[in-house]
Protein backbone atom coordinates (compact mmCIF):
# COMPACT_ATOMS: atom_id res chain seq x y z
CA UNK A 1 0.00 0.00 0.00
CA UNK A 2 2.86 2.28 1.12
CA UNK A 3 4.81 1.33 -2.62
CA UNK A 4 0.98 2.39 -4.30
CA UNK A 5 0.93 5.85 -2.78
CA UNK A 6 4.51 7.06 -3.44
CA UNK A 7 3.59 5.95 -6.94
CA UNK A 8 0.75 7.88 -7.53
CA UNK A 9 2.73 10.81 -5.55
CA UNK A 10 5.33 10.39 -8.61
CA UNK A 11 3.25 10.65 -11.36
CA UNK A 12 1.24 13.84 -10.29
CA UNK A 13 3.72 15.39 -8.75
CA UNK A 14 2.30 19.01 -9.64
CA UNK A 15 -1.07 18.15 -8.01
CA UNK A 16 -0.80 19.67 -3.88
CA UNK A 17 -3.40 17.42 -2.31
CA UNK A 18 -1.49 14.06 -3.38
CA UNK A 19 -0.89 11.69 -0.89
CA UNK A 20 2.65 11.25 0.53
CA UNK A 21 4.63 8.50 2.91
CA UNK A 22 3.18 9.98 5.81
CA UNK A 23 -0.43 10.43 4.65
CA UNK A 24 -0.16 6.33 3.28
CA UNK A 25 1.89 5.19 6.72
CA UNK A 26 -1.40 6.75 8.67
CA UNK A 27 -4.16 5.06 5.71
CA UNK A 28 -2.46 1.83 7.09
CA UNK A 29 -2.20 1.98 10.76
CA UNK A 30 -6.11 3.28 10.72
CA UNK A 31 -6.33 -0.17 8.64
CA UNK A 32 -4.21 -2.18 10.94
CA UNK A 33 -6.26 -0.61 13.83
CA UNK A 34 -9.72 -1.58 12.52
CA UNK A 35 -8.63 -5.19 11.53
CA UNK A 36 -7.70 -5.96 15.68
CA UNK A 37 -10.64 -4.60 16.42
CA UNK A 38 -13.25 -5.34 14.13
CA UNK A 39 -13.74 -8.86 15.76
CA UNK A 40 -16.32 -9.88 18.28
CA UNK A 41 -16.32 -12.20 21.18
CA UNK A 42 -18.85 -14.14 18.91
CA UNK A 43 -17.15 -14.46 15.76
CA UNK A 44 -15.85 -17.69 14.92
CA UNK A 45 -12.18 -18.39 15.32
CA UNK A 46 -11.85 -18.30 11.50
CA UNK A 47 -13.05 -14.78 11.64
CA UNK A 48 -10.04 -14.02 13.87
CA UNK A 49 -7.64 -16.33 11.73
CA UNK A 50 -8.66 -14.13 8.94
CA UNK A 51 -8.03 -10.54 10.85
CA UNK A 52 -4.80 -12.13 12.19
CA UNK A 53 -3.05 -12.74 8.39
CA UNK A 54 -4.39 -9.49 7.51
CA UNK A 55 -2.84 -7.49 9.69
CA UNK A 56 0.28 -10.53 9.49
CA UNK A 57 0.45 -9.17 5.70
CA UNK A 58 0.56 -5.60 6.42
CA UNK A 59 3.49 -5.92 8.61
CA UNK A 60 5.71 -8.11 5.88
CA UNK A 61 5.25 -5.04 3.29
CA UNK A 62 7.99 -3.81 5.17
CA UNK A 63 11.59 -4.64 4.21
CA UNK A 64 13.24 -2.68 7.20
CA UNK A 65 11.68 -2.13 10.26
CA UNK A 66 8.25 -1.54 11.15
CA UNK A 67 7.16 1.34 11.70
CA UNK A 68 6.43 2.68 15.15
CA UNK A 69 2.66 3.34 14.58
CA UNK A 70 2.05 0.25 13.02
CA UNK A 71 3.95 -1.29 16.72
CA UNK A 72 1.92 0.70 19.03
CA UNK A 73 -1.41 -0.90 17.85
CA UNK A 74 -0.31 -4.11 18.18
CA UNK A 75 1.11 -3.91 21.44
CA UNK A 76 -1.85 -1.36 22.73
CA UNK A 77 -3.95 -4.78 22.23
CA UNK A 78 -1.64 -6.92 23.77
CA UNK A 79 -1.55 -4.20 27.09
CA UNK A 80 -5.32 -4.99 27.34
CA UNK A 81 -4.59 -8.40 28.26
CA UNK A 82 -5.95 -11.32 27.36
CA UNK A 83 -9.50 -10.57 29.63
CA UNK A 84 -11.32 -7.15 29.75
CA UNK A 85 -14.46 -6.34 31.93
CA UNK A 86 -17.55 -5.09 29.78
CA UNK A 87 -20.98 -4.43 31.12
CA UNK A 88 -22.86 -7.34 32.13
CA UNK A 89 -26.16 -7.66 30.33
CA UNK A 90 -28.03 -9.07 32.76
CA UNK A 91 -26.95 -5.52 35.39
CA UNK A 92 -28.72 -3.32 32.52
CA UNK A 93 -32.09 -6.04 32.06
CA UNK A 94 -32.26 -5.49 35.88
CA UNK A 95 -31.80 -2.13 36.09
CA UNK A 96 -34.22 -1.12 33.90
CA UNK A 97 -36.68 -3.79 35.24
CA UNK A 98 -35.95 -1.90 39.00
CA UNK A 99 -36.55 1.58 37.05
CA UNK A 100 -39.94 0.42 35.29
CA UNK A 101 -41.10 -0.51 38.65
CA UNK A 102 -40.33 2.99 40.31
CA UNK A 103 -42.32 4.78 37.49
CA UNK A 104 -45.13 2.29 38.42
CA UNK A 105 -44.76 2.85 42.10
CA UNK A 106 -44.74 -0.98 42.41
CA UNK A 107 -40.92 -0.93 44.25
CA UNK A 108 -39.68 -4.50 44.31
CA UNK A 109 -36.60 -6.18 46.34
CA UNK A 110 -34.36 -7.15 43.05
CA UNK A 111 -30.92 -8.33 44.24
CA UNK A 112 -28.85 -6.94 41.30
CA UNK A 113 -26.16 -8.78 39.56
CA UNK A 114 -22.77 -7.49 38.97
CA UNK A 115 -22.29 -4.61 36.93
CA UNK A 116 -19.18 -5.86 34.59
CA UNK A 117 -18.11 -9.18 33.77
CA UNK A 118 -15.10 -10.85 32.75
CA UNK A 119 -14.93 -11.68 28.70
CA UNK A 120 -11.58 -12.86 26.43
CA UNK A 121 -10.39 -9.93 25.04
CA UNK A 122 -11.00 -10.33 21.19
CA UNK A 123 -8.42 -7.68 19.81
CA UNK A 124 -5.78 -9.17 22.61
CA UNK A 125 -6.24 -12.91 20.74
CA UNK A 126 -5.73 -11.21 17.06
CA UNK A 127 -2.71 -9.24 18.09
CA UNK A 128 -1.09 -12.20 20.15
CA UNK A 129 -1.63 -14.44 16.45
CA UNK A 130 0.24 -11.61 14.77
CA UNK A 131 2.75 -11.98 16.89
CA UNK A 132 3.07 -15.25 16.33
CA UNK A 133 2.91 -15.46 12.67
CA UNK A 134 5.76 -12.63 12.39
CA UNK A 135 7.96 -12.80 14.90
CA UNK A 136 11.03 -13.27 13.00
CA UNK A 137 10.68 -9.80 11.69
CA UNK A 138 8.73 -8.04 14.52
CA UNK A 139 10.95 -9.19 17.60
CA UNK A 140 13.55 -6.56 17.15
CA UNK A 141 11.41 -3.70 16.29
CA UNK A 142 9.35 -4.39 19.35
CA UNK A 143 12.28 -4.28 21.06
CA UNK A 144 14.58 -1.38 20.15
CA UNK A 145 10.59 0.51 21.06
CA UNK A 146 10.27 -0.81 24.10
CA UNK A 147 13.90 0.02 25.33
CA UNK A 148 13.44 3.80 23.52
CA UNK A 149 10.48 4.18 26.06
CA UNK A 150 12.33 2.56 28.49
CA UNK A 151 15.40 4.52 28.25
CA UNK A 152 13.67 8.14 28.10
CA UNK A 153 14.57 8.42 24.42
CA UNK A 154 12.87 11.80 22.97
CA UNK A 155 12.81 10.32 19.40
CA UNK A 156 11.31 7.16 20.69
CA UNK A 157 8.34 8.87 22.82
CA UNK A 158 8.04 11.99 20.05
CA UNK A 159 6.75 9.03 17.64
CA UNK A 160 4.82 6.54 19.87
CA UNK A 161 0.98 6.79 21.20
CA UNK A 162 2.63 4.54 24.20
CA UNK A 163 2.91 6.01 28.01
CA UNK A 164 6.02 5.99 29.84
CA UNK A 165 3.87 5.81 33.23
CA UNK A 166 2.99 3.27 35.10
CA UNK A 167 -0.81 2.53 36.08
CA UNK A 168 -2.06 3.61 39.43
CA UNK A 169 -1.39 0.85 41.41
CA UNK A 170 -5.01 -0.05 43.66
CA UNK A 171 -3.74 -2.87 46.66
CA UNK A 172 -6.53 -5.27 47.26
CA UNK A 173 -6.96 -8.52 48.93
CA UNK A 174 -4.56 -9.71 51.28
CA UNK A 175 -0.85 -9.36 51.29
CA UNK A 176 0.01 -11.94 49.39
CA UNK A 177 -2.58 -11.25 46.55
CA UNK A 178 -1.96 -7.36 46.44
CA UNK A 179 -0.20 -6.87 43.58
CA UNK A 180 -2.62 -8.24 41.19
CA UNK A 181 -3.25 -6.51 37.63
CA UNK A 182 -5.42 -3.66 37.81
CA UNK A 183 -6.89 -2.44 34.83
CA UNK A 184 -6.04 0.81 32.99
CA UNK A 185 -7.41 2.16 30.16
CA UNK A 186 -4.18 3.73 29.06
CA UNK A 187 -1.46 1.77 27.28
CA UNK A 188 1.90 2.09 29.18
CA UNK A 189 5.41 0.72 28.47
CA UNK A 190 5.53 -0.89 31.62
CA UNK A 191 1.78 -2.80 31.26
CA UNK A 192 2.70 -3.92 27.89
CA UNK A 193 6.35 -5.65 29.18
CA UNK A 194 4.48 -7.51 31.72
CA UNK A 195 1.95 -8.89 29.17
CA UNK A 196 4.80 -9.60 26.07
CA UNK A 197 5.91 -11.77 28.43
CA UNK A 198 2.99 -13.94 27.98
CA UNK A 199 2.78 -14.23 24.47
CA UNK A 200 6.49 -13.82 23.49
CA UNK A 201 9.27 -13.51 26.10
CA UNK A 202 11.91 -13.99 23.92
CA UNK A 203 11.17 -10.35 22.45
CA UNK A 204 12.39 -9.48 26.31
CA UNK A 205 15.63 -10.50 26.15
CA UNK A 206 17.13 -7.21 25.81
CA UNK A 207 14.06 -5.50 27.28
CA UNK A 208 15.00 -7.19 30.97
CA UNK A 209 18.68 -6.30 31.15
CA UNK A 210 17.36 -2.25 30.03
CA UNK A 211 14.53 -2.55 32.80
CA UNK A 212 17.25 -4.43 35.35
CA UNK A 213 19.33 -1.18 34.77
CA UNK A 214 17.41 1.25 36.76
CA UNK A 215 16.97 -0.76 39.66
CA UNK A 216 19.24 1.71 41.50
CA UNK A 217 18.25 5.06 40.02
CA UNK A 218 17.85 8.06 41.94
CA UNK A 219 15.03 8.50 41.24
CA UNK A 220 12.21 7.20 43.57
CA UNK A 221 9.75 6.96 41.20
CA UNK A 222 11.75 5.13 38.35
CA UNK A 223 12.93 2.46 40.95
CA UNK A 224 9.63 1.99 42.38
CA UNK A 225 7.99 1.37 39.30
CA UNK A 226 10.73 -1.07 37.86
CA UNK A 227 10.99 -2.91 41.14
CA UNK A 228 7.12 -3.43 41.00
CA UNK A 229 7.42 -4.83 37.05
CA UNK A 230 10.21 -6.92 37.74
CA UNK A 231 8.69 -8.48 40.75
CA UNK A 232 5.60 -9.21 39.14
CA UNK A 233 7.53 -10.80 35.93
CA UNK A 234 9.72 -13.15 38.63
CA UNK A 235 6.85 -14.69 40.17
CA UNK A 236 4.66 -14.89 37.53
CA UNK A 237 3.99 -18.46 36.85
CA UNK A 238 3.65 -18.48 33.39
CA UNK A 239 7.28 -17.57 32.82
CA UNK A 240 11.42 -18.68 33.81
CA UNK A 241 12.40 -15.14 33.38
CA UNK A 242 13.76 -15.44 37.19
CA UNK A 243 15.73 -18.53 36.22
CA UNK A 244 16.87 -16.66 32.70
CA UNK A 245 18.14 -13.49 34.13
CA UNK A 246 19.18 -14.78 37.39
CA UNK A 247 21.91 -11.89 37.80
CA UNK A 248 19.13 -9.30 37.35
CA UNK A 249 16.80 -11.48 39.96
CA UNK A 250 19.41 -11.08 42.15
CA UNK A 251 20.26 -7.09 41.73
CA UNK A 252 16.38 -7.30 42.14
CA UNK A 253 16.26 -9.19 45.45
CA UNK A 254 18.75 -6.35 47.10
CA UNK A 255 15.64 -3.79 46.79
CA UNK A 256 14.83 -5.50 49.84
CA UNK A 257 17.41 -3.21 51.63
CA UNK A 258 16.33 -0.13 49.59
CA UNK A 259 16.76 2.60 51.71
CA UNK A 260 12.81 4.13 51.20
CA UNK A 261 9.85 2.48 52.41
CA UNK A 262 7.96 2.00 49.12
CA UNK A 263 10.66 0.06 47.78
CA UNK A 264 10.49 -2.69 50.60
CA UNK A 265 7.31 -2.63 51.22
CA UNK A 266 6.62 -3.52 47.62
CA UNK A 267 9.62 -6.22 47.91
CA UNK A 268 7.69 -7.73 50.53
CA UNK A 269 4.83 -8.71 48.89
CA UNK A 270 6.75 -9.72 46.19
CA UNK A 271 8.90 -11.93 48.27
CA UNK A 272 6.18 -13.73 49.33
CA UNK A 273 4.27 -14.12 46.14
CA UNK A 274 7.72 -15.90 44.97
CA UNK A 275 7.62 -18.40 47.82
CA UNK A 276 3.93 -19.04 46.81
CA UNK A 277 4.07 -18.98 42.80
CA UNK A 278 7.69 -20.39 42.02
CA UNK A 279 7.59 -23.21 45.19
CA UNK A 280 9.13 -25.28 42.38
CA UNK A 281 12.05 -23.20 41.94
CA UNK A 282 14.19 -24.21 44.92
CA UNK A 283 17.30 -21.74 44.45
CA UNK A 284 14.96 -18.88 43.79
CA UNK A 285 12.61 -19.31 47.07
CA UNK A 286 15.87 -19.98 49.33
CA UNK A 287 17.12 -16.57 47.84
CA UNK A 288 13.67 -15.04 48.55
CA UNK A 289 13.59 -16.31 52.23
CA UNK A 290 16.80 -15.19 53.28
CA UNK A 291 15.63 -11.40 52.06
CA UNK A 292 12.39 -12.35 54.01
CA UNK A 293 14.36 -13.41 57.21
CA UNK A 294 16.40 -10.28 56.96
CA UNK A 295 12.93 -8.07 56.71
CA UNK A 296 11.30 -9.83 59.41
CA UNK A 297 14.50 -9.47 61.77
CA UNK A 298 15.75 -6.21 60.93
CA UNK A 299 13.72 -3.90 58.73
CA UNK A 300 13.58 -0.62 60.43
CA UNK A 301 9.95 -0.19 59.62
CA UNK A 302 7.45 -1.57 61.84
CA UNK A 303 4.36 -1.83 59.11
CA UNK A 304 7.01 -3.77 56.80
CA UNK A 305 7.73 -6.23 59.63
CA UNK A 306 4.32 -7.02 60.29
CA UNK A 307 3.09 -7.26 56.87
CA UNK A 308 6.15 -9.44 56.51
CA UNK A 309 4.99 -11.35 59.53
CA UNK A 310 1.61 -11.43 58.26
CA UNK A 311 2.04 -13.21 55.00
CA UNK A 312 4.54 -16.12 55.83
CA UNK A 313 2.21 -17.00 58.29
CA UNK A 314 -0.70 -16.78 55.66
CA UNK A 315 1.21 -19.17 53.60
CA UNK A 316 2.13 -21.32 56.06
CA UNK A 317 -1.10 -21.88 56.84
CA UNK A 318 -2.23 -22.63 53.16
CA UNK A 319 -5.74 -22.26 53.30
CA UNK A 320 -6.16 -23.59 49.70
CA UNK A 321 -4.94 -27.49 51.20
CA UNK A 322 -5.93 -28.99 47.90
CA UNK A 323 -3.41 -26.94 46.08
CA UNK A 324 -0.85 -29.21 44.10
CA UNK A 325 1.94 -27.28 44.97
CA UNK A 326 2.05 -25.62 48.26
CA UNK A 327 4.31 -22.27 48.92
CA UNK A 328 7.82 -22.87 49.74
CA UNK A 329 7.92 -22.09 53.51
CA UNK A 330 11.41 -23.13 55.58
CA UNK A 331 11.99 -23.74 59.39
CA UNK A 332 13.95 -20.58 59.08
CA UNK A 333 11.07 -18.20 58.06
CA UNK A 334 9.29 -19.96 60.45
CA UNK A 335 11.66 -19.42 63.47
CA UNK A 336 12.70 -15.59 61.98
CA UNK A 337 8.62 -14.90 62.59
CA UNK A 338 9.06 -16.94 66.42
CA UNK A 339 12.44 -14.76 67.31
CA UNK A 340 9.56 -11.45 66.84
CA UNK A 341 7.64 -13.23 70.13
CA UNK A 342 9.88 -11.77 72.00
CA UNK A 343 9.67 -7.76 70.17
CA UNK A 344 9.75 -5.01 72.54
CA UNK A 345 6.42 -4.16 70.20
CA UNK A 346 3.33 -5.41 71.46
CA UNK A 347 1.86 -5.52 67.79
CA UNK A 348 4.70 -7.38 66.54
CA UNK A 349 4.97 -10.26 69.29
CA UNK A 350 0.83 -10.44 69.10
CA UNK A 351 0.60 -11.00 65.73
CA UNK A 352 3.75 -13.73 65.87
CA UNK A 353 2.33 -15.90 68.23
CA UNK A 354 -0.91 -15.94 67.14
CA UNK A 355 0.13 -16.97 63.03
CA UNK A 356 2.38 -19.35 64.63
CA UNK A 357 0.03 -21.28 66.78
CA UNK A 358 -2.42 -21.42 64.17
CA UNK A 359 -0.14 -23.10 61.87
CA UNK A 360 0.89 -25.15 64.51
CA UNK A 361 -3.08 -26.35 64.99
CA UNK A 362 -3.85 -26.46 61.06
CA UNK A 363 -0.43 -28.55 60.33
CA UNK A 364 0.65 -30.71 63.58
CA UNK A 365 -2.12 -31.19 65.85
CA UNK A 366 -4.99 -31.50 63.54
CA UNK A 367 -3.42 -34.52 61.72
CA UNK A 368 -2.43 -35.97 65.23
CA UNK A 369 -5.90 -35.82 66.44
CA UNK A 370 -7.40 -37.29 63.03
CA UNK A 371 -8.62 -41.14 64.14
CA UNK A 372 -10.18 -39.16 67.85
CA UNK A 373 -12.02 -36.47 65.44
CA UNK A 374 -13.11 -40.15 63.57
CA UNK A 375 -14.05 -41.51 66.77
CA UNK A 376 -16.37 -38.15 67.90
CA UNK A 377 -17.67 -37.89 71.22
CA UNK A 378 -18.18 -42.21 71.58
CA UNK A 379 -14.06 -42.36 70.63
CA UNK A 380 -12.94 -45.33 72.06
CA UNK A 381 -10.46 -44.89 74.83
CA UNK A 382 -7.47 -46.95 73.37
CA UNK A 383 -7.49 -44.68 70.17
CA UNK A 384 -6.99 -41.49 72.61
CA UNK A 385 -4.30 -43.37 74.96
CA UNK A 386 -2.69 -44.37 71.05
CA UNK A 387 -2.81 -40.96 70.19
CA UNK A 388 -1.23 -39.73 73.17
CA UNK A 389 1.74 -42.52 73.21
CA UNK A 390 2.92 -41.63 69.48
CA UNK A 391 2.35 -37.76 69.11
CA UNK A 392 3.01 -36.29 72.76
CA UNK A 393 6.51 -35.34 73.73
CA UNK A 394 5.96 -33.21 76.96
CA UNK A 395 9.61 -31.99 77.10
CA UNK A 396 8.70 -29.47 74.04
CA UNK A 397 6.27 -27.95 76.06
CA UNK A 398 8.76 -27.57 79.45
CA UNK A 399 10.12 -24.21 79.46
CA UNK A 400 12.85 -25.15 81.72
CA UNK A 401 14.07 -27.66 80.12
CA UNK A 402 17.77 -29.10 80.37
CA UNK A 403 20.16 -26.78 77.95
CA UNK A 404 21.86 -30.40 77.07
CA UNK A 405 18.37 -31.65 75.91
CA UNK A 406 17.19 -28.58 74.48
CA UNK A 407 20.85 -27.97 72.74
CA UNK A 408 20.31 -31.60 71.27
CA UNK A 409 16.86 -30.44 70.13
CA UNK A 410 17.85 -27.24 68.44
CA UNK A 411 20.42 -29.81 66.67
CA UNK A 412 17.98 -31.81 65.00
CA UNK A 413 15.90 -28.99 63.76
CA UNK A 414 18.90 -27.78 62.40
CA UNK A 415 19.53 -30.66 60.42
CA UNK A 416 16.04 -30.65 59.13
CA UNK A 417 16.62 -26.89 57.99
CA UNK A 418 17.57 -27.21 54.71
CA UNK A 419 16.50 -25.31 51.42
CA UNK A 420 14.92 -27.93 50.09
CA UNK A 421 10.75 -27.83 50.31
CA UNK A 422 10.42 -29.90 53.21
CA UNK A 423 6.32 -30.87 52.39
CA UNK A 424 6.98 -34.92 51.54
CA UNK A 425 9.26 -35.53 54.62
CA UNK A 426 6.29 -36.15 57.70
CA UNK A 427 9.13 -35.99 60.28
CA UNK A 428 10.95 -32.99 58.63
CA UNK A 429 7.52 -31.12 58.85
CA UNK A 430 6.73 -32.03 62.70
CA UNK A 431 10.27 -31.01 62.75
CA UNK A 432 9.60 -27.36 61.52
CA UNK A 433 6.81 -26.90 64.39
CA UNK A 434 8.13 -28.23 67.71
CA UNK A 435 9.74 -25.02 68.52
CA UNK A 436 6.02 -23.58 68.62
CA UNK A 437 4.52 -25.24 71.89
CA UNK A 438 7.76 -23.94 73.66
CA UNK A 439 7.74 -20.67 72.53
CA UNK A 440 3.41 -20.04 72.90
CA UNK A 441 4.08 -21.25 76.79
CA UNK A 442 7.28 -18.76 77.22
CA UNK A 443 4.96 -15.66 76.11
CA UNK A 444 1.86 -16.41 78.74
CA UNK A 445 4.39 -16.29 80.92
CA UNK A 446 4.27 -12.39 80.56
CA UNK A 447 2.48 -10.48 83.42
CA UNK A 448 -1.10 -9.25 82.13
CA UNK A 449 -0.34 -5.84 83.67
CA UNK A 450 2.95 -5.75 80.76
CA UNK A 451 0.39 -7.14 77.83
CA UNK A 452 -3.36 -7.92 78.65
CA UNK A 453 -4.49 -8.69 75.36
CA UNK A 454 -1.89 -10.96 74.26
CA UNK A 455 -2.64 -13.13 77.32
CA UNK A 456 -5.70 -12.91 76.89
CA UNK A 457 -4.99 -14.44 73.17
CA UNK A 458 -2.56 -16.91 74.26
CA UNK A 459 -5.35 -18.53 76.57
CA UNK A 460 -7.42 -18.58 73.93
CA UNK A 461 -5.12 -20.41 71.78
CA UNK A 462 -4.59 -23.22 74.47
CA UNK A 463 -8.37 -23.64 74.76
CA UNK A 464 -8.99 -24.19 71.20
CA UNK A 465 -5.55 -26.61 71.17
CA UNK A 466 -7.04 -28.40 73.59
CA UNK A 467 -10.35 -28.80 71.73
CA UNK A 468 -10.46 -32.39 69.55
Amino acid sequence: MTKTLESSSDLSPSHNTSPTSEDALELLRELVEVLLHCVHIDHSQEITKHAASAVSACVEEFDGGVPIPILDEILKCIGQGSVVHVTNPEFVKASAAVAASKRKKQVQKVKLPNRYMAQTNPSYMVAKRVVGNTLDRISTPIANLLNGLLDGDTHVIKDSDIASDPPVERLQGNVVDAMEKEDSDTADVWTIVYELHKVAPGILTTVIGTVANSLQHSDLDKRLRVTRLLGRLFYSKTSDIAVNFHPCFMEWVRRSRDKDDKVREVMARHLLAILRDKSGATNLCQEATNALVFMVTHDPQLDIRLQAITGICELAFDKSSSSSSPPFISSDLLKAVGDRVSSKIKKERLDSITGLVKIYNRHHILPKLKDIERGGDDCEIDVVVEAIHTSCDISIYDVHADNTFSSEKRGKRKQSSSPMRLENDSKSVDERYTFIPKLLFTSASISDSSDPRRAQRVLREKKRRKKP
